[in-house]
């Protein structure tokens, strides 16, 4: 699977990018260093175990917040292992 955020009007371009990012790879909270112009494509290919992707994108800032990656709270998880 692969996608480019230039598919997708420059208004939501980097909204794209963030909702694709956080549902496909990891959950992060996002802030670009400019919203004019940003670009970004991606790629994800599923081996069955593991995942393999590779992502470039125009120049942002990414965090990762116990919330983001527990979203269940204490106890929780995002995953089920």
């Amino acid at each position: 699977m692969g996608g480019s955020a230039s598919l997708v009007a420059l208004p939501g371009r980097f909204d794209w990018f963030a909702d694709t990012v956080s549902r496909k790879l990891m959950a992060s909270a996002f802030i670009p260093q400019t919203v004019s112009g940003f670009h970004a494509e991606g790629t994800l290919l599923d081996l069955g175990g593991a995942q393999l992707s590779r992502f470039a994108y125009s120049p942002l800032r990414s965090r990762r917040t116990w919330r983001l990656i527990r979203p269940g709270g204490p106890g929780g998880s995002r995953w089920d292992w």
